[in-house]
């Protein structure tokens, strides 16, 4: 509704809470625009209620249980500040993908660290599984050292008004004894509620996780998973400048691992990614490319669940941009000093590592619209309906001119071995902004704060 949208006009100095009527609250928490973190694991905020877990009345009236899957890529760290203090959410598990943009021992601490800067240290962290299950690309490697470095730099850089204190606190108290499919699993088996995935990596932990008990997709209520370069001619976003590490090529090695050598014969690697020049003649997103079998696999099983299954394909986000002047005056104008130096600086290092935009984060905002309810007006702007799509898994390197290579390419196919999926092609820019910037400022724990009782009486009882 209109009143819905106009939570969002709320800044630093004014508490959305105050002085509210109960009917407006209740908006809120229906709505899931209240500017709120989620509630520690394994409470409830809203007394009686807590008796209804598990029963559809309570679980529709509860938070969405989230697994958030991703590479702690830049977008993907500006997705978790939004997913850890949205109120739609019930955040359950943080599982990273160890052939992502991250380092495979990287991207879990600094997770961790995170959690700790948005107030959700209680959220499990895990490693995620080792390889790709068709390992035939990494993320450029200098790419990956220079987030790990960025990370190790907040661990000592101080902020204003902090005293001795740092932007990011190391910890691996939050780090889960489990691996990412099994700490997937044990969500999905144990929540009484159906969960949400979110998924902005490639898919490799949920594939492995589904083939491991293929009866956990009957517990999924919602997948949203960032990638694939569907709808839109020309949406590769697979480039040969990607492919090079110290001016020699690297991240698209032959058999899909280190360069060998076999006996005294050496054999040259053929030049772009196994001859193919990814720029030129690319179909593909990174998400995909990085574990094609992943999400052909996820896809099969999605296909006995009873989840919604959306993708925010990459044409999506060419119009959201990570443009200096827009990003510093939001986060400039954040109210907690830790995450304000926090989220400039990683501004900064996301600019500079080459393609800079919103990707994993406005597949965040996008779910919790969907979960809220938000229709036509939120930020997904355009929505392909009910598509019936296939990966392909066929490598061409010898190609015509005017040729792509089909690898990792998402095209209708109403055989499909996949559910239907609502593809998100276009974006508004302008309710991104709206959308973000006001629940990333929220205070935390003020779900609490904005529990629908009125007059003493829980009004779920």
């Amino acid at each position: 509704s209109r009143q819905a949208f106009s939570l969002f006009d709320w800044t630093p100095t004014r508490n959305p809470c105050q002085s509210a009527p109960p009917m407006m609250l209740l908006i809120r928490l229906f709505l899931g625009l209240a500017f709120a973190a989620a509630s520690p694991a394994g409470s409830q905020p809203w007394g009686k209620l807590k008796a209804l877990r598990g029963s559809s009345q309570a679980c529709e009236r509860s938070p969405l249980p989230l697994i958030f899957d991703n590479d702690a890529n830049y977008d993907d760290m500006l997705a978790f500040l939004y997913v850890a203090k949205s109120p739609v959410f019930d955040l359950k598990a943080v599982t990273l993908s160890a052939i992502g943009y991250a380092t495979p021992q990287g991207g879990a601490p600094s997770m961790a660290a995170i959690a700790g800067l948005v107030g959700r240290p209680e959220v499990p962290i895990a490693f995620g599984h080792w390889r790709s299950l068709s390992p035939l690309a990494g993320f450029p490697l200098k790419w990956r050292i220079q987030r790990d470095a960025f990370i190790e730099e907040m661990y000592a850089a101080r902020y204003s008004g902090g005293g001795n204190g740092t932007v990011l606190e190391m910890t691996s108290a939050s780090i889960s004894g489990l691996l990412a499919p099994e700490l997937i699993l044990k969500v999905l088996r144990e929540s009484p509620c159906p969960v949400g995935v979110l998924s902005t990596g490639g898919a490799t932990n949920l594939a492995v996780a589904f083939a491991k008990d293929p009866s956990v997709v009957r517990n999924l209520k919602a997948v949203y998973m960032m990638g694939t370069a569907y709808g839109v001619a020309g949406t590769n976003n697979v480039y040969d400048w990607q492919l090079r590490f110290n001016g020699k090529w690297g991240a698209c090695a032959e058999l899909g691992s280190t360069a060998l050598t076999l006996g005294d014969e050496l054999t040259d690697a053929r030049p772009g990614c196994l001859g193919v020049n990814m720029t030129t003649q690319g179909n593909t997103e990174w998400n995909v490319f990085l574990d094609a079998f992943a999400w052909r696999s996820v896809m099969s099983r999605l296909k006995g669940s009873p989840a919604s299954v959306r993708v925010v394909a990459a044409n999506a986000s060419l119009n959201m941009a990570v443009t200096p002047s827009t990003f510093f005056n939001h986060a400039n104008a954040l109210a907690d000093p830790r995450l304000r130096h926090f989220t400039a600086e990683l501004a900064r290092r996301f600019l500079g590592a080459g393609e800079a935009r919103w990707w994993d984060a406005e597949a965040a905002v996008v779910m919790a619209e969907a979960v809220a309810g938000v229709g036509a007006e939120g930020v997904c702007a355009n929505w392909a309906r009910g598509r019936r799509t296939s990966v392909s898994m066929v490598w061409r390197s010898a190609l015509g001119d005017g040729e792509l290579n089909p690898y990792g390419s998402v095209y209708d196919d109403p055989q499909a071995d996949a559910p239907a999926v609502d593809y998100c092609l276009y974006s508004n820019l302008d309710r991104m902004w709206g959308a973000y910037w006001p629940v990333v400022n929220s205070p935390e724990r003020m779900l609490e704060a904005a529990s629908p009782v009125a007059n003493g009486q829980a009004i779920f009882e």
